[in-house]
């Protein structure tokens, strides 16, 4: 994972690393889960409610790396429009000119 340009910590790394390997093996488990009772269903409710709770936990963690980024990248495209557009609209013209001759 090439996560050098990002501020995190190497433990978390490590620790999403872990979690992705460890579910990726917990997956056929989940797959060959049959609800057959009242215990299953409840069980399987639980899991459910705890999957999702992680996955807004992980969220959160995303997101507090990516809209820094993500808001960096806006400001640098709003700061190189004013200046590009002008040369987009060259070229345009310049297409047809040259197509017209």
């Amino acid at each position: 994972m090439k996560t050098d340009a990002l501020a995190v910590r190497p433990e978390v790394q490590t620790e999403l690393v872990t979690e992705a390997t460890q579910l990726q093996a917990a997956m056929s488990s989940i797959r060959e889960y049959v609800i057959r009772d009242e215990l299953k269903f409840n069980a399987a409710g639980d899991l459910l409610k705890k999957a999702k709770a992680r996955w807004g936990e992980l969220e959160v963690l995303r997101t507090s790396i990516t809209k820094p980024i993500n808001e960096a990248l806006r400001a640098a495209n709003a700061l190189f429009k004013p200046a590009q557009d002008p040369y987009v609209l060259i070229e345009g013209v310049l297409k047809s000119k040259i197509a017209e001759f």
